[in-house]
């Protein structure tokens, strides 16, 4: 994902397996730097995350915080020194949760969307589990790291996978 700086640089992000890798353009992206690891270890690696530039001005991160590297604990936080630090951490799913994605609407409400237990068959083999699912939120429910708008609401689903072994309505061959 790339975000712009306040200096008018251009921050690329990128998973990896060592965590999460970054470079910089200072030329529009026409040329970058070479990469470096941004954040080390399992907690980042490998994970899909999402950043974006809020209509504050600072910077928006959603991605799995747990502590043992699995893909669960999706949280937000947000930077006001584009990404030399993160504050508030206002925790979306405490469950499996992979793949943020969002946008933010002109009143300020965030909108994230997200999977939760993706596969058909999920790891305890149960069927029809995943779920699309949405969080709502303001920046300031960020900031303090818990729920001090009326705009917060969390898991809620918008699609379910159904039980793949239902053939009702699949047609005869």
């Amino acid at each position: 994902m790339i975000v712009e700086r306040g200096d008018g640089s251009l921050w690329m992000l990128l998973r990896n397996t060592g965590g999460i890798a970054q470079s910089v353009s200072t030329d529009g992206g026409r040329t970058w730097s070479d990469g470096s690891l941004y954040l080390r270890g399992r907690m980042f690696r490998n994970k899909r995350f999402f950043i974006r530039r809020l209509n504050s001005g600072a910077l928006l991160m959603v991605r799995n915080n747990s502590p043992d590297g699995k893909r669960s604990h999706m949280t937000a936080f947000v930077s006001d020194d584009d990404g030399a630090t993160w504050k508030g951490g206002l925790l979306l799913d405490e469950r499996e949760s992979s793949y943020p994605d969002g946008i933010q609407a002109e009143d300020g409400t965030l909108f994230i969307i997200y999977d939760h237990q993706r596969y058909t068959l999920n790891r305890a083999g149960k069927r029809g589990v995943g779920s699309v699912v949405m969080a709502t939120f303001r920046e300031a429910d960020v900031r303090a790291g818990k729920s001090v708008t009326d705009k917060l609401r969390l898991h809620q689903v918008v699609t379910q996978l159904q039980d793949t072994d239902d053939t009702s309505g699949a047609v005869e061959k």
